[in-house]
């Protein structure tokens, strides 16, 4: 999937490109969306097993459902205000897909409740500092409920309440110019750690997380100028969690191969 703009004035979309199975992809298929969609995300919104479509935007955010043929339903508007992340998943644990979009106009983050047909409530608003340039859920406290850590040029970490809401946003020292956030076990010890991309000073640094809402030691690694999101996952199949950073600047990607998982902290 990308994000790009369409030939309709003042209009963007968004192109699909289905597998082909040997490493091709066949002719994107354009849907048209709001104006710069800036994060996609992928999710089971309507209970029906097929991945449905996400767009977030100036305008709020746009749900594409999967209608099983390889192609998405018309977009269905959800506002909110100019949407800059998106994330995915069960903040009421009522096996039902939530959405959640950090906005600057509001400058909040708002909890949309999914009602497992591809529908959602009114939003949930949780007021924050600074512009929520990405967020990342997870249980960080180890209560069974989803936290919220969000990305505001600080780490701003906010505990799940099990019903879509949040306690008072907690802010967490993680460097300056933070521009991307992501949860994961990057030492194996069962708890969620915290990996974050210091835009400014072309940095990413890890956090391990004690299993109660908080975090200790730090890992720091120099990476491409104004690293984005980073991303956590098993990338040369050693059984060791890697990072990967997209660095804006530098045009390319950093690797970090099981750095973490050795760590001293």
């Amino acid at each position: 999937m990308s994000a790009g703009n369409a030939e309709n004035e003042g209009a963007t979309n968004v192109k699909v490109m289905l597998n082909k199975g040997d490493g091709t992809f066949k002719t994107p298929t354009n849907y048209v969306v709001g104006r710069g969609p800036s994060k996609l995300a992928l999710g089971d919104l309507d209970g029906q097993g097929g991945p449905d479509l996400v767009a977030a935007d100036y305008m709020g955010i746009r749900v594409l459902l999967n209608t099983g043929k390889g192609t998405f339903a018309t977009p269905v508007s959800y506002g909110g205000g100019e949407a800059k992340s998106l994330a995915l998943g069960d903040l009421d644990a009522d096996g039902k897909t939530d959405l959640v979009l950090g906005t600057v106009t509001p400058l909040a983050v708002q909890v949309l409740l999914g009602k497992g047909d591809g529908t959602f409530g009114a939003p949930l608003v949780t007021a924050v500092d600074g512009w929520p340039m990405s967020l990342a859920l997870g249980d960080v406290d180890g209560n069974g409920k989803l936290d919220l850590v969000v990305a505001t040029g600080e780490v701003t970490i906010l505990s799940g309440m099990g019903d879509g809401t949040f306690a008072k946003p907690v802010t967490f020292p993680a460097g300056s110019s933070v521009e991307g956030v992501v949860l994961g076990d990057v030492d194996l010890d069962g708890f969620a750690d915290l990996v974050v991309t210091n835009y400014l000073s072309a940095s990413t640094r890890i956090f391990f997380g004690k299993g109660d809402g908080t975090f200790e030691g730090r890992v720091a690694f120099d990476i491409g100028n104004f690293p984005i999101i980073p991303t956590i996952a098993d990338f040369n199949a050693d059984g060791r969690p890697d990072v990967v950073t997209c660095d804006n600047g530098a045009n390319s990607l950093s690797v970090l191969l099981g750095a973490c998982a050795t760590a001293e902290h």
